[in-house]
């Protein structure tokens, strides 16, 4: 018997750098570094040890470095965006992301010429 795919975005198995952020009182903000494992338009799974509870609202900040063959630098940039853990496992979670996002840059590091 074949397994139905329920999800309706296609998952990318992406290893990005993401901190994620969430209130742990009204004065304090906890934040988790950790690298996605997978990734789609909705949403993010991240292994862990220690998962958040299911219902937790978190931001999540994503470092990706764009390269270009219009420009002659490497951009990095930041991708903020709001969600909320929907799936806690032993291994891991996944974060349904809201939609709305912002991308900032980083700073750039220049490509050295060869002379």
């Amino acid at each position: 018997m074949a397994i139905q795919e329920k999800r309706k975005m296609e998952r990318f198995e992406l290893r990005i750098f993401s901190k994620i952020r969430l209130k742990s009182n009204w004065h304090n903000i906890d934040t988790i570094e950790l690298n996605t494992k997978n990734i789609c338009a909705n949403g993010a799974y991240f292994k862990t040890s220690n998962p958040l509870p299911v219902g937790t609202p978190v931001s999540l900040s994503m470092k990706l470095e764009i390269n270009s063959e219009l420009k002659p630098t490497s951009n990095l940039m930041s991708v903020e965006v709001s969600g909320k853990v929907i799936r806690s496992e032993k291994d891991g979670m996944a974060i349904r992301f809201e939609n709305s996002y912002k991308m900032m840059p980083l700073g750039n590091k220049m490509k050295k010429k060869k002379s």
